[in-house]
């Protein structure tokens, strides 16, 4: 709080460092808090209703908001800074998508003369939401908390919470309860100083936000049995309860477990085969499944604006099974997984060599094989350097640990191409990494700087 806006009364000060009718530091005079609702409004994203006291026309006691939706970013448009112009005429004349999430935090700054002003918000019944991830910030701080929720209302809440599939939806188990059942709560706000032990300072001037339930809303529309109903017509978010319900949830978090029960390289391959022709078929039906619904959807989905939509779909991108006591070699059929982006098969007893159709992961992004007794580690297959830090009296079959296992390597991969360099490539890129680097800094560095000179070298052959 600068000296010259101080008053003992925080609205006062307020209305000393803010234009008139502005609670928010504006960027512009013409962006008022009208601008931010006729956004809103005009994008048929909410419905909004003023009260006024009846002994006064001017005064707004209290306001409705019934949230309708939530723009993506791809449903505003390929430009996002571009302007949308209003269906009325107004001054600015038209916004951004900027705008529109900004209009979703400042069209609630709206206060009365004596202060007391109170929005009522509620979600429109029968309608499903697709919440943009900004959304969920904007209801971490205007939506309702537990503890205002009535005796029916926690038991629904509780129900909810028990047959949600958290794990696999990134929108809270309090948002999806509340849009589903189309509940409402009271939003309210005051000015406030914060205390400060420090007489000869100025405390600094907070908005305090307080919810409370709205009694008049029948709380057994969203009671415990209404919740199972729920369920029964929306299976598609029930939590996983057995491998019938759910075969790919359920193998996707027993897949671990499942490899390490391997006990000799046979086993292990046949167990692998297994999963892996398992996630073939179940991408292959997804996909089909993927191209039948979206030739029948209006709106296109646009890859770069995936990660705004609720896209969790049957690919496995992540395989990680390090520490799992595997043994035997590593199976060819995992260069049969299109989307896999990271893979550790580290500290483990693989050996063997590296099966070149690890060369169809183009995706891959990480690759970590190290303490493995994997052939042709030590050494690049290619140039015959050295892939391990050791000493001049030493060769690179010294190079290991007590255990019989290599030396600390690791091997990774960034987007390699073309997929026949990648074999190549992961292991020029072997590096031998040592507990400290000490004094002898210049000799930690030395065979980085030789494989990353050799892996230019092999690139530019490959380009030419």
């Amino acid at each position: 709080m600068e000296p010259k806006f101080w008053d003992k009364n925080p609205f006062k000060a307020t209305a000393k460092a803010f234009p008139p009718g502005f609670h928010y530091k504006p960027t512009t005079i013409l962006k008022t808090r009208t601008f931010y609702e006729l956004i809103l409004v005009d994008s048929n994203s909410v419905s909004i209703k003023h009260f006024k006291d009846p002994k006064d026309q001017t005064l707004n006691t209290h306001s409705t908001i019934q949230i309708l939706k939530v723009l993506q970013p791809r449903h505003f448009g390929s430009d996002l800074n571009k302007g949308k112009r209003f269906s009325v005429p107004f001054d600015p004349v038209g916004y951004t998508y900027w705008d529109y999430v900004d209009a979703w935090t400042k069209v609630f700054w709206h206060q009365n003369t004596r202060f007391k002003h109170s929005w009522l918000i509620y979600f429109k019944t029968n309608t499903i939401y697709n919440f943009p991830n900004w959304f969920l910030q904007w209801w971490d701080f205007f939506g309702p908390i537990p503890e205002i929720f009535p005796e029916t209302v926690q038991q629904g809440f509780s129900q909810f919470k028990k047959q949600y599939n958290s794990q696999e939806s990134r929108i809270p188990a309090d948002l999806k309860y509340f849009s589903s059942f189309a509940l409402s709560w009271i939003f309210s706000w005051q000015y406030r100083y914060n205390k400060t032990e420090k007489t000869n300072q100025y405390p600094s001037l907070q908005r305090h936000a307080f919810v409370k339930w709205w009694t008049q809303f029948d709380s057994s529309k969203a009671d415990p049995e209404q919740v199972k109903l729920w369920f029964q017509s929306h299976p598609e978010f029930l939590k996983a309860a057995d491998p019938e319900t759910s075969v790919f949830l359920n193998q996707k978090s027993h897949l671990a477990a499942f490899l390490a029960g391997s006990t000799s390289k046979e086993v292990l391959a046949k167990n692998l085969k297994e999963v892996l022709q398992m996630l073939q078929q179940e991408e292959e039906a997804s996909s089909s499944k993927k191209e039948e619904t979206s030739s029948a959807e209006e709106d296109e989905e646009d890859p770069f604006y995936q990660n705004e939509d609720d896209c969790f779909g049957k690919k496995l991108h992540w395989l990680e099974v390090s520490g799992s006591g595997l043994r035997g070699t590593i199976p060819t059929e995992i260069g049969k997984l299109p989307k896999l982006t990271h893979l550790n098969l580290s500290r483990n007893y693989l050996d063997g060599a590296i099966p070149s159709s690890l060369g169809n992961l183009i995706l891959l992004q990480s690759l970590v094989i190290s303490s493995n007794i994997v052939q042709e580690m030590c050494k690049c297959p290619t140039c015959g350097v050295s892939r391990y830090k050791v000493k001049d009296d030493e060769s690179c079959d010294d190079a290991t640990t007590k255990n019989n296992r290599p030396a600390k390597m690791a091997c990774f991969a960034d987007h390699l191409q073309p997929p026949s360099l990648v074999v190549h490539q992961a292991k020029v890129m072997m590096i031998a990494v040592p507990r400290q680097p000490g004094n002898d800094i210049d000799v930690y560095l030395t065979p980085l700087i030789e494989d990353l000179r050799k892996l230019w070298e092999v690139w530019d052959e490959n380009l030419q």
